[in-house]
């Protein structure tokens, strides 16, 4: 899981005028929002102007982030649809759950 956000703060270090190498992983700026769930962080990125039509929201899979869905999220704030993607607990930049997650049986 780390590796991943690694491998991400490497990619913004590398587009960026300060890199983010240089920085601890606790004092990254990660884009979006950071909310409070039940005394945890979880990261947000939601992109468009809020509006009457549905809110999409992504949820990755496996090893996946918010990040992943940048993209597609481009596209629809394109067609004036708002979106949202979201880091699982432990993933990303959200703080890791009160359980460990486990694929079932």
């Amino acid at each position: 899981m780390r590796l991943w956000v690694v491998i991400y703060a490497l990619l913004l270090g590398a587009t960026s005028a300060s890199p983010a190498i240089a920085r601890p992983f606790d004092q990254l700026h990660p884009p979006g929002a950071m909310i409070d769930v039940g005394g945890r962080r979880m990261h947000i990125v939601c992109a468009g102007a809020r509006s009457t039509k549905p809110t999409v929201v992504f949820e990755s899979g496996a090893f996946g982030f918010s990040a992943d869905w940048d993209v597609v999220q481009t596209r629809l704030t394109a067609e004036g649809l708002r979106s949202c993607a979201y880091d699982r607990a432990g993933m990303g930049f959200s703080d890791p759950g009160p359980m460990l997650a486990t694929a079932p049986m």
